[in-house]
């Protein structure tokens, strides 16, 4: 049984991140076969050892934070003190870019590439040579989309290395049992017939103003559903355009409650600016409770999953009137809307199942595991 290790910053929980996300139910879904640990930083100085859902996740101490990557001087102890077949990285982390580059742990190396480094991008003349390294050392790479690896400047000189494979959720999450429909009922009741979605954390990348401005010209209720760093200057910005009765910020909502959410919109927006949003999970969990998407031309992963005029609608970024038209359209054409939520819908079961998705990145363990069993043999 192959011995793992998923290497990431954060996990979830207690964070409940799109990337920690999905290091949470790759490991659960691996863990049936494979033998799951993960290490990631700890938000102080203590180092831990919880299991949770039955993975044991070690939280390295560190002293803080420097644009968003730990400072951890023992993470790379941590990283070299067990032996695995695999070390799947999950980035962007520089710190345990640096940590591998110093320890040189046995174990063949899987990275996932998340996204490219964007709003750190000015210190990137001090961690690019470290992150060149890495990616030339590394067995595999794997991009969440094809487009992002194509578009990716960081990527380019690693093609042969990369092996697209798309994130995926737990469809199950989302059934419209007859409680969720029963709270949707209370919902709809409450906020009306013609609810535009949000679902994310508030961060610089997802263009929320562009939204808020989008619904000036909108007879429709925006719920914004998540919290994050920029929530009080988001409240702030809605308030100066009078917005408070069009939109309403929910805040964090629990895993069980979440797909009432989604199965109460008419529409959801992923209205992101930056290549930070290098794939948007929660387009695919709106399109599993058959909603149409509007969402950005970001010439990322976006494009690759919410398929313009099939599973909902492309518009330009940082656009509020391209947004505004998409919304109105399928808020006023309820077959449009139902043709392409319905399409949406099937296409998730199709390709953005996790349990496809851990399939694949098993099968990519066991292809370069095998490859060096074989040159083992080839030199002896």
């Amino acid at each position: 049984m192959l011995r793992i290790l998923q290497v990431y910053k954060d996990y979830c929980p207690p964070i409940f991140g799109g990337i920690e996300k999905h290091i949470a139910l790759l490991s659960n879904r691996l863990s049936r076969v494979a033998n799951v640990d993960v290490l990631v930083a700890n938000r102080g100085l203590r180092t831990e050892l919880e299991v949770i859902d039955g993975i044991r996740v070690t939280k390295v101490g560190e002293l803080g934070r420097f644009l968003s990557a730990p400072v951890s001087p023992l993470f790379g102890c941590y990283l070299g003190r067990e032996r695995y077949d695999i070390l799947h990285f999950h980035l962007p982390n520089p710190t345990a870019v640096i940590s591998y580059l110093l320890v040189r742990p046995a174990g063949k190396v899987v990275v996932t590439w998340h996204s490219d480094i964007v709003r750190q991008a000015k210190f990137l003349p001090f961690y690019r040579p470290f992150l060149m390294r890495f990616l030339q050392l590394c067995d595999v790479i794997l991009p969440t989309s094809e487009r992002y690896a194509r578009s990716s400047a960081y990527l380019s000189n690693f093609t042969a290395k990369c092996r697209p494979i798309p994130l995926g959720i737990d469809v199950s999450r989302f059934s419209l049992t007859d409680d969720v429909a029963r709270q949707v009922k209370q919902l709809r009741a409450k906020f009306g017939d013609r609810i535009v979605l949000f679902v994310g954390r508030l961060r610089y990348y997802k263009g929320l103003k562009f939204l808020i401005d989008a619904m000036q010209l909108l007879d429709a209720k925006l719920l914004i559903v998540g919290d994050g760093p920029m929530r009080a200057e988001l409240e702030k910005y809605s308030s100066s355009r009078d917005l408070g009765e069009k939109v309403l910020f929910v805040g964090e909502v629990d895993e069980k409650s979440l797909p009432v959410y989604y199965h109460c919109c008419d529409v959801f927006c992923l209205p992101s600016i930056y290549r930070s949003e290098a794939f948007g999970v929660s387009q695919i969990e709106a399109m599993t409770c058959g909603k149409p998407v509007v969402s950005t031309a970001l010439d990322t992963g976006i494009e690759e999953v919410n398929l313009d005029g099939l599973t909902g609608l492309v518009v330009p970024p940082m656009d509020s009137k391209s947004l505004s038209r998409a919304i109105g359209l399928l808020l006023s054409d309820k077959a449009l809307a139902a043709r392409l939520g319905g399409f949406a819908q099937k296409r998730v079961f199709k390709q953005f199942t996790a349990d496809r998705m851990a399939e694949s990145v098993l099968s990519i363990y066991n292809r370069v595991v095998m490859q060096e069993q074989e040159g083992v043999q080839d030199s002896v």
